[in-house]
C-alpha cells in the first residue's frame, strides 16, 4: 500500500507535465507566428492609443465612444509589414483600442497585457 502511495505522486506529476508542456508550446508557437506577432503588436499599439483617447475624453467630459476616433477606424498606426498580415494587425489594434479606451475613460491603471 505504501508503495502505491509513493508511486502516485510521480505518476501524477508526469501526467500534469505532459498536459502543460504541449499547451505552453502551442501558445509560444502562435505568439511567434506572423499572425501572432501582428495581433500582439496591433493590440499593444491600439491599447496605448485607446487608453490615451479614453483618458482625454474623460477629462474633457465627452461622451464615451471609441468609434468616433480616426485612429480606431484606420487601425494602422505603426504597422510594419514585417509584423505579418495587415488585417490581423488591424483586428488586434481595434481590440486593443477598445479595451484601452474603456480603461482610460474609467481612469484605471494602464495594463496592456493580452
Amino acid at each position: 500500500m505504501k508503495l502505491i502511495k509513493d508511486l502516485r505522486r510521480p505518476f501524477l506529476s508526469i501526467i500534469l507535465i505532459s498536459l502543460v508542456i504541449p499547451a505552453a508550446l502551442s501558445i509560444t508557437s502562435f505568439a511567434q507566428s506572423s499572425e501572432g506577432v501582428a495581433l500582439q503588436r496591433g493590440y499593444r499599439t491600439g491599447y496605448s492609443d485607446g487608453y490615451m483617447a479614453g483618458y482625454r475624453d474623460s477629462i474633457d467630459s465627452r461622451m464615451q465612444s471609441y468609434t468616433r476616433h480616426t485612429e480606431y477606424i484606420k487601425a494602422e498606426r505603426a504597422y510594419n509589414p514585417e509584423y505579418g498580415d495587415r488585417e490581423v494587425y488591424r483586428d488586434g489594434y481595434q481590440q486593443g483600442f477598445e479595451t484601452g479606451y474603456i480603461t482610460g475613460y474609467e481612469r484605471r491603471s494602464f495594463e496592456s497585457a493580452l
